[in-house]
Formats: structure tokens, C-alpha cells, sequence
């Protein structure tokens, strides 16, 4: 059964379309992944399908008699409410059943007319199927099984809602949405602040639900999981897409498609250089068709008007033919994702490209958040950095970066860093960070931002474009980048003009990504790489980060790029770094390793 049908439906807020003629149909019982890039239009997909929001143009039907269920990204508490009473108004479309069906039993109690009674039974049956099928007869043991399983049964119902945490308040959010168990569940990034064991609890859980759900997730892992069917929104087009099968299938189908692209694009560009080879040839035998030699010249004529009516027949074929394709031609397939290593011979004689000894990091009252790290990074070493949130792992990547940099380049909040860390001079890390602010570089740096219009308001950053910051520090001229940015395809043409301050988190961290591709680099260190960009983008990134012959030291709480890195895993926990190297070091490894340090130079913190 169809229970909600999107028909050409459009958004926009202004002269800004976020959604373009979407069409698609959701049917009883299925399990659909809404994807995109952040800020492609998703949320606002998902308020128009729940009712919330309207379209400016197309329309929305839903099934009569149908039930809908919306978690939000954020949830909107007020000071008033409890655990309790939040719950409460979650259930009241249940509660007001279960009322009615309350106030009709005392009614068939006291019914003398039997035609009345059959009236009342009649809505009492109607009313109880209903009651039954939305799990009303379950509610209580469903509140329960749901707040454990969600890791939130130590909640008391008197509880204000105002004084639990930010992850508290998303899972209660979350919880409130699933016991309603309605015919349609929309969920948007219901994941965010869950951990492991009630991610795995929510996937069994919507397994076994029996109503459609529509999901926007980040988490690639729990989309393969839940879904059967893909919905992508284009980032450039603003256009849906349906994709069948789960998020391993609709990648599958991505690559095919793009591979097929590629094939298709290398077919035609061979068949206009055939086209116009023919064309030239063609034209060149006019001159090159040698008369009869017996000098009669209406011979000469003739076969010279035969050759060009011959040859311009031939040329004008080709021409016509490659009109057509030139009319229509096939985009170009943008460039597989590369980072440009610089590891020339020279540069790498030495195993080791990062040693840290002894490393303690503390806040300023006192608290440790590294206790005697030691480490060494081999010159061709992948390393996934792990542990819980507020383990270091930022801090540790800023380390390192500030070592390669010579230099505090990145924050390290105040923190008192006591140790050694060395990073040999030939090494230039590139950094992708967790949260990027652009930094703006003058005149006295290569390839200053100075060849933009005096705005009179130097280091302002809104006088800087998205292509402004793309070019800082890189070889070449001005049309040199603007070439290579566009080959990569991440940002379209109209976008490069962009104030930097304009700029969504989505296209900062792919602003971050460009500039990775475009620098060369021999030592990349990656914080949370797979935040606010879309998937296909994301695909590409970590193909090309296992392909990267140089070492690598990345930091992800994503279960699909955990699962899929190819290297080595440290883990942070409570302060304390477990590598292979670290844990087995011996005395006699680590005088080495000091001796290094002390002959080559180092990079003190105290």
C-alpha cells in the first residue's frame, strides 16, 4: 500500500531552490535512505513529507488513516517539561484511543437499546483493531524496552528535561518518536549521540518495525544495515534520485554508473578526433586527385567537379555527425581523487618520519589528557587514531602538526605539554582538521592572495573568495587553478567566487579536501574526515587516503571508514596510547630513538 507520494514537488527559500521537482512514492513496510551532502535540502525533505513544511511548488499526498512520526536534528524542549511529561505527549494519539475505547466500554455497560449497542460495538471493534495495530497494547512494556535500549532506563519520569545533556536530550528526543509507533517513521540523524550497543539496539529495533521509514543518516554502516532503498539529493542539481537496494548496492551502482560515464565520455572524445581527422583528410583530397593526362579539358571538368561533389558529400556527413555530438557532448568525468605525494628518494632514506618521547599534556587544573606518550610513525605507516570523545586525539594530531610546521600552528588550547617530538625538515604534513577555519596569507608568503582588487581591508576574511584560499601558497598562475579546482569537480565554476565567510560546513570541508589534493605533501594527518561531505565524495576520499604511498595518521568515530582503513589502529584511552610500536618498545630502541633526536635536532615542548 502506498502510504505517501512526493509528486514534481520544488523548495525554495527565496531566489536560493533547494529541492527540484522531486517525485518518488513511499510504500507500507518500506525502508528508504535519504542521502546528500549537508545543506543539500535533506531536513527540509523530510519536514515537507512529514507536514511540517510546504512546497512551493508539486504536492504531497498521504494515505487517509495514516500515522506520522518526526525526529528532528534538534529537538526543541521547553523549561517546562520532564521525562515524564515529554513521554506522555508523545502517546497521546494512543492515550486518546485508549481513552475513547474506555468511555465506550461503560457505555455498552449501560445501553438498553440494542440498535445503539451494535452502533457502539460497532466503533468499539474499529477502534480497539486500530488501538492493537499501532502497538497499543504493548505501550508500557514498549516505553520501557525502548528507554533501555536507548541506555536511558536510569531517567526518572520528575526528571527536568532542561538539566540532562545535549545527548541525553537527542535520545530522549529519539525515544519519544519510536514508542509512538506509527505507520511512517521519518528520523533524522537518529545515531547522533548514541553509542555502539544502542546503535545496534536501534538497528534490530527498526528491523523488526513494521510501519515504512524514511532515515537521514551519516552513518553508512547503519544505512547498509536498515535500508532497501536509497533517495539521493544532488548537491548541484537539487534533484532526488532512487537508487534500490542498501547503501553497499547503491555505491555498487555509483561506481558502475561511473565507470559506464567513463566509458561514454572516452568513446565520443575518440569519435570527434575520427570526425574531424575525416573532415581534414577529406578536404585534402580535392588537391591531391590528379586530372586525365591526355589534356582534354572537359575531362579535367568533369572529374574535378565529380572529386568535390565526392569529397564535400564525405565532408558534409562528418560535419553533420559531429554537430550532433558537439550539441549534446558528454560532460567530463571528473579526475579520481589523488593526494600528489612528495616523497622523492632523497626524502625518505629514513625510516621514521614522526618520533615523539614522553609526552604529557595536562589542563590547567591539573587534569591529564595524555600521560607519557611515546610513539614513532613509519615512512609509509597508515595509523587510525581511536578512542572515546575528549581522549586527546585532537590534541595529539595538533602536536604533531605543530612539529612538522616548526612551529604552534594549531591549537592547543592553553594545555601545559611537556616531552620531545621530532619531525625530520624534509617533511610537509598536510592537515585536514576537525573544524577548518581558513587562514588568510599575505604578501610576504608564496603565492600571496594579492592579485584580488584592494579592498582596503586587509585580512578581512570576507574580502577572500573560495578560490582565494584554494590558491594560497601554490605554484603556478591564477588560470593554472582555477583548471585544476574545476577537474576535480567538487565545487562548480559559479562557486569559486564565494566569500569564504559564506561558506556551509560542507563546502569548507571540501574547500579542506581540494587543497589536500593540490598540495604535495608527504605526511597527511585526518580528523574526522567523513563530517558534512556526501558520500560519493567520501568513497573517493578514502580510496585515494589508502592509495597515498606516504604515512597517514587519522582520527574517525565512523564505523564504515573504521572498518574499511587499511593500516595500523592506536587507541587513546584515559590518557594512555597503545600502539605496537610503543607497547613492545625496549630500552635499548628507545635510547635510540633520544639519540635521534638529540643528533638531528628536536622539537622541545615544556
Amino acid at each position: 500500500m502506498q502510504v505517501l507520494s512526493v509528486n514534481g514537488v520544488t523548495k525554495s527559500f527565496g531566489d536560493k531552490e533547494v529541492i527540484a521537482k522531486a517525485t518518488f512514492t513511499i510504500q507500507h513496510g518500506s525502508r528508504t535512505g535519504l542521502i546528500g551532502a549537508n545543506g543539500s535540502g535533506k531536513s527540509t525533505l523530510m519536514k515537507i513529507m512529514s507536514g511540517l513544511d510546504g512546497p512551493s511548488d508539486g504536492y504531497v499526498r498521504r494515505a487517509s488513516n495514516v500515522t506520522f512520526a518526526y525526529l528532528p536534528q534538534t529537538i526543541q524542549f521547553s523549561d517546562r517539561h520532564t521525562v515524564g511529561s515529554w513521554l506522555e505527549e508523545a502517546q497521546h494519539q494512543l492515550r486518546a484511543i485508549q481513552l475513547h475505547l474506555e468511555q465506550l466500554t461503560k457505555q455498552m455497560g449501560l445501553c438498553k437499546e440494542q440498535q445503539s449497542l451494535n452502533r457502539i460495538m460497532e466503533e468499539y471493534g474499529e477502534l480497539a483493531e486500530r488501538f492493537e495495530a499501532c502497538g497499543g497494547y504493548e505501550l508500557d512494556y514498549r516505553i520501557q524496552a525502548v528507554l533501555h535500549g536507548l541506555g536511558l532506563s536510569y531517567l526518572t519520569k520528575n526528571q527536568r528535561v532542561s538539566a540532562l545533556s545535549g545527548g541525553e536530550k537527542t535520545r530522549l528526543g529519539l525515544a519519544a518518536t519510536l514508542i509512538q509507533n506509527p505507520d511512517v517513521l521519518l528520523l533524522d540523524e537518529p545515531t547522533n549521540h548514541l553509542d555502539s550497543a544502542a546503535i545496534n539496539w536501534l538497528e534490530d529495533y527498526l528491523n523488526t518495525f513494521k510501519g515504512a521509514l524514511v532515515v537521514v543518516s551519516h552513518d553508512r554502516t547503519f544505512l547498509d544495515k536498515t535500508v532497501t532503498k536509497i533517495l539521493e539529493v544532488n548537491e548541484f542539481d537539487h534533484q532526488v534520485r532512487e537508487y534500490s537496494g542498501n547503501y553497499t548496492l547503491y555505491i555498487q551502482e555509483k561506481h558502475d554508473a561511473r565507470r559506464q560515464w567513463e566509458q561514454r565520455y572516452a568513446r565520443e572524445r575518440l569519435k570527434i578526433q575520427e570526425l574531424r581527422l575525416r573532415i581534414y583528410e577529406s578536404a585534402r583530397q580535392v588537391g591531391h586527385n590528379r586530372p586525365p593526362k591526355d589534356g582534354n579539358k572537359m575531362a579535367y571538368f568533369g572529374h574535378g567537379q565529380k572529386v568535390q561533389r565526392a569529397v564535400s558529400s564525405r565532408v558534409r556527413a562528418a560535419e553533420v555527425e559531429l554537430e550532433k555530438i558537439l550539441e549534446n557532448p558528454t560532460p567530463r568525468p571528473p579526475d579520481p581523487m589523488k593526494f600528489a605525494a612528495s616523497l622523492q628518494a632523497e626524502q625518505v632514506h629514513r625510516p621514521t618520519v614522526v618520533t615523539i618521547a614522553h609526552v604529557n599534556v595536562t589542563k590547567s587544573d591539573g587534569a591529564a589528557i595524555l600521560k607519557d606518550v611515546s610513539l614513532t610513525l613509519g615512512k609509509h605507516q597508515h595509523v587510525l587514531l581511536t578512542g572515546p570523545n575528549g581522549a586527546g586525539k585532537t590534541t595529539l594530531l595538533n602536536i604533531i602538526a605543530n612539529a612538522a610546521a616548526g612551529g604552534f600552528m594549531y591549537e592547543t588550547g592553553g594545555l601545559q605539554i611537556t616531552g620531545e617530538v621530532f619531525v625530520p625538515r624534509h617533511i610537509h604534513a598536510a592537515y585536514i582538521q576537525q573544524e577548518f577555519q581558513p587562514q588568510i596569507k599575505h604578501s610576504s608568503e608564496a603565492n600571496p592572495v594579492s592579485d584580488r582588487p584592494a579592498s582596503g581591508n586587509e585580512g578581512n576574511q570576507s574580502d577572500f573568495s573560495l578560490l582565494d584560499i584554494f590558491r594560497q601558497l601554490l605554484p603556478g598562475q591564477r588560470d593554472d587553478h582555477v583548471s585544476k579546482l574545476l577537474s576535480y569537480q567538487l565545487f562548480q565554476y559559479k562557486d569559486f567566487h564565494l566569500p569564504v565567510t559564506s561558506l556551509s560546513p560542507g563546502q569548507l570541508r571540501k574547500l579542506m579536501i581540494a587543497k589536500l589534493m593540490a598540495k604535495e605533501a608527504n605526511l597527511l594527518l585526518i580528523d574526522e574526515p567523513t563530517n558534512h561531505v556526501s558520500f560519493d565524495i567520501l568513497e573517493e576520499f578514502e580510496r585515494a587516503l589508502n592509495q597515498f604511498p606516504g604515512p597517514v595518521v587519522a582520527v574517525s568515530h565512523d564505523r564504515w571508514f573504521i572498518q574499511h582503513f587499511q593500516g595500523s589502529v592506536w587507541t587513546l584511552n584515559h590518557g594512555i596510547l597503545t600502539t605496537s610500536v610503543a607497547d613492545g618498545m625496549s630500552t635499548e630502541a628507545e635510547n635510540k630513538m633520544r639519540d635521534e633526536i638529540q643528533e638531528l635536532g628536536q622539537y622541545q615542548v615544556d
